[in-house]
């Protein structure tokens, strides 16, 4: 487990797209009857990910500063706003503040 955060997390916006790794993979779980909880969590939280030596970082919590998650969930991950996925993923974004893993 040698491989470290800053490059997994590396250029969330791409990460977040309607088709990659974490939306495409909520989308499929609602597709197949399957609860995406913890992955839109994964999602909430590369959201919320912050590392100054990314550029497509700088460029999400701009967004996020400017139009909240909503606003990324819209124009990043273009995903409906009033679905399950999108409630899924506020939830967890409202864990990651409740539980302190924000700052």
């Amino acid at each position: 487990m040698g491989d470290q955060i800053a490059r997994i997390a590396k250029d969330p916006v791409r990460k977040l797209g309607p088709k990659d790794r974490l939306i495409g993979a909520g989308l499929m779980c609602l597709e197949q009857d399957v609860e995406p909880g913890h992955v839109a969590f994964a999602a909430a939280a590369g959201i919320r990910y912050d590392h100054p030596d990314d550029p497509a970082v700088r460029k999400l919590q701009k967004l996020v500063k400017d139009q909240g998650i909503r606003g990324v969930m819209r124009d990043v991950c273009a995903i409906d706003l009033g679905g399950p996925l999108a409630e899924r993923i506020e939830e967890g974004n409202q864990r990651l503040e409740r539980d302190g893993w924000l700052q």
